[in-house]
């Protein structure tokens, strides 16, 4: 008799139960229908708190352009510590400062370990995105583009001057005084760009007549022949973390070579890895061509290729 009590009690338990999670499901359903349903990641924190972890990480993947992919990082990383997946969370951290180099978190909000990685991260990888964004802002300059250069190369100064930075090698010694330099120049060449008043002022107004444009072929234009490579060497890499080893990583870049076979113009279409890309950046302004031709004279061509990097036995295509 005792027996058929305790299992009549555990069948209305279950009943109960279910009855509960019917009823929340129906809240949630009322809570979607009225708009007040909760953000992809105030829900992550929720099932975070509640020691939901992969639960959490379902949550955070799913989020949408309106959170904060800063905040939607940090709690990624910090879901990944949280099932010992520290190669992964390392991963998400490189990728948050590579895209916010100045990205602070707050200690007292995260955990410890989070913090302390996150510092790790930080003093690892600032360094080359510092060369990145030198060589961003140098482009702008080049480019004649000086307000975009200055706001760059302030940025620059301002990763440098991090305290996580500020004690590095003397490459980066080197990279804050060409920093310094180059933001002064181009400082110097917004002030020396005549006032439009002045200008009208000066000269009778003449319709400007534009130069002839000088085309860049490509591989689709009929008759082309296109460059071929006399000095194309990727640069090896071998990174200093063990997990970032063993893996294939992959890219893509665009140069512009002009008549004489020089690399005009590289642009990194697809990054590789944040602490390669300056590596292959520079390794493209001294590669040669045999410039391509139409009709026997030397053309301007772009020419894209993708680019193959297995940090296992350091070779690159």
């Amino acid at each position: 008799m005792q027996y058929f009590m305790s299992m009549a009690a555990s069948t209305v338990a279950t009943i109960a139960i279910v009855a509960s999670a019917q009823a929340q499901g129906v809240m949630v359903a009322e809570q979607k229908t009225a708009g007040v349903e909760q953000s992809v990641l105030t829900s992550a924190k929720n099932l975070y708190a509640e020691a939901s972890y992969e639960a959490a990480l379902l949550e955070l993947n799913s989020t949408g352009t309106k959170e904060d992919i800063d905040q939607v990082d940090t709690y990624r990383a910090l879901c990944l510590l949280a099932l010992d997946r520290q190669g992964d969370a390392e991963q998400t951290l490189e990728g948050l400062v590579t895209r916010r180099p100045l990205y602070a978190i707050n200690d007292t909000e995260y955990s410890p370990r989070l913090v302390s990685m996150f510092r790790d991260v930080r003093k690892r990888v600032l360094p080359s995105t510092a060369q990145q964004l030198y060589t961003e802002a140098k482009a702008q300059y080049e480019n004649k583009n000086y307000e975009v250069a200055v706001t760059k190369f302030k940025q620059l100064n301002s990763v440098l001057n991090d305290p996580d930075v500020s004690g590095g090698s003397g490459r980066l010694a080197d990279l804050r005084e060409l920093s310094d330099g180059f933001m002064k120049l181009s400082e110097q060449k917004l002030r020396d760009i005549p006032a439009p008043a002045a200008v009208a002022a000066a000269a009778p107004i003449v319709a400007p007549t534009a130069p002839p444009a000088i085309r860049i072929y490509t591989a689709v234009d009929p008759g082309v022949r296109g460059p071929v490579a006399i000095q194309q060497a990727m640069p090896a890499w071998r990174p200093t973390q063990q997990y970032l080893r063993g893996r294939v990583y992959t890219g893509r870049l665009e140069v512009v070579v002009d008549e004489r076979g020089s690399v005009e113009r590289a642009t990194l279409v697809k990054s590789v890895w944040p602490s390669y890309d300056p590596l292959v950046m520079e390794a493209a302004r001294h590669w040669t061509y045999q410039p391509a031709q139409l009709e026997g004279k030397p053309v301007k061509f772009v020419k894209i290729f993708d680019i193959t990097v297995n940090t296992g036995d350091s070779q690159s295509r």
